[in-house]
């Protein structure tokens, strides 16, 4: 068996049931695409992978993939941009149908797509120069050129619309990198996404140790029953506010996943205030109500998996005003 295939053999079936993760790439970066599947998948996220949830022998195997997608345990797009994919009928459609009508009804909305670099670009429009190019050496035939031309400009021009702005995760082992390159893939998971049940996962020891799982519930709960006698005084007039549990993946990526109700705007600069700290941070590009980079508001105020922090949003100051709760016991 040769080495990729040793790595193929561990993957497994995604369950459909549940949240998972939809990798579109270019079979051709299978070296890239699926030792990246496998470490997440060990890491606790379910994730869809072609080879191991499609059966290719059918006719309706396309559509069967599209229909992973739409369907509503389907939480995120992970599509792997390469030279390759981005002349890909198959990826192209996938994309697309993460914003088609039957998705958009069973998801209330479109399913968010992560783009990772299947190989370093630097910039996307002048790398979609580069494969025009490419494509124009190697191609003979001019109906498949035209074809894959036409899919070349709608990732061009749809997906990352003419500009190299669209956030994406840096090839791997590109240097300078300042995080891993699996921690800067999982803490750009939505919050509708979470590993595995805790004894499947290397974070279960912490969360022993710190605080059995069904604390954070109980805390919160005790929460939502106090939330009157312990709101905080902002300044302004508060105009979201929500009680939130801090949990293994927050303190993990020292982010904070309020929730989508408590959506300020993707990439919006905010203000966090806690016991008269200010810390100047962004609302993060693709999940609604999380904030990332919080690990020195979490240092400075010994916050750890189970605490329980009332968050209240002034619009007028774009400030989220922050009060420690009392867990538990």
């Amino acid at each position: 068996m040769t080495e990729l295939g040793a790595v193929l053999s561990q993957i497994k079936r995604c369950d459909t049931a549940k949240p998972y993760v939809f990798v579109s790439y270019s079979s051709r970066d299978c070296e890239i695409v699926w030792p990246d599947v496998l470490r997440l998948q060990q890491d606790g996220w379910n994730v869809w992978l072609d080879e191991k949830n499609l059966d290719k022998t059918k006719a309706s195997w396309n559509e069967d993939a599209l229909r992973a997608i739409n369907s509503r345990h389907c939480k995120l797009l992970l599509f792997y941009v390469s030279g390759h994919s981005l002349r890909s009928e198959a990826c192209l459609k996938e994309w697309e149908e993460t914003s088609s009508q039957r998705t958009q009804r069973n998801h209330r909305g479109e399913v968010p797509t992560l783009v990772v670099e299947a190989e370093p670009i630097d910039n996307i429009i002048h790398y979609c120069d580069k494969v025009q190019m490419q494509m124009e050496e190697e191609i003979e035939d001019d109906a498949r050129f035209d074809k894959e031309v036409d899919v070349l400009y709608d990732f061009r021009e749809k997906l990352f619309q003419n500009s190299n702005d669209r956030v994406r995760i840096r090839a791997k082992n590109t240097p300078g990198g300042k995080i891993d390159y699996y921690e800067d893939i999982q803490r750009n998971f939505p919050n509708t996404l979470t590993p595995r049940t805790a004894g499947e996962t290397e974070e279960s020891p912490a969360q022993t140790a710190e605080s059995p799982q069904p604390a954070p519930a109980a805390a919160s709960a005790e929460a939502e029953q106090k939330q009157p006698e312990a709101a905080p005084a902002p300044a302004a007039e508060t105009d979201l506010h929500t009680v939130k549990t801090l949990g293994p993946t927050d303190i993990k990526y020292n982010i904070c996943t309020f929730g989508s109700g408590f959506h300020i705007g993707a990439g919006a600069a905010v203000t966090l205030v806690m016991e008269g700290k200010r810390y100047e941070r962004k609302m993060h590009s693709v999940t609604k109500g999380r904030v990332d980079g919080l690990k020195q508001l979490y240092a400075d105020h010994g916050l750890k998996l189970g605490d329980v922090l009332d968050a209240r949003y002034s619009v007028a100051e774009h400030t989220i005003y922050l009060t420690k709760k009392e867990t538990a016991q």
